[in-house]
């Protein structure tokens, strides 16, 4: 059940283009952002958790 007062949350879903030689998969990605956003203060913690997966 969701409190009457909890926020409400957006979100945006991107697709981005990213070369084969990187050899990264999604997880990495995700996690690489995560990070990233968490570092530049865009994001909470508990945020960039989530975002990481």
């Amino acid at each position: 059940m969701i409190p009457k007062n909890a926020p409400i949350t957006f979100m945006k879903t991107l697709s981005i283009d990213i070369p084969d030689s990187l050899d990264l998969d999604e997880n990495e990605v995700k996690m690489a952002l995560a990070s990233k956003l968490y570092e530049r203060g865009k994001l909470s913690f508990g945020q960039a958790a989530s975002l990481a997966g």
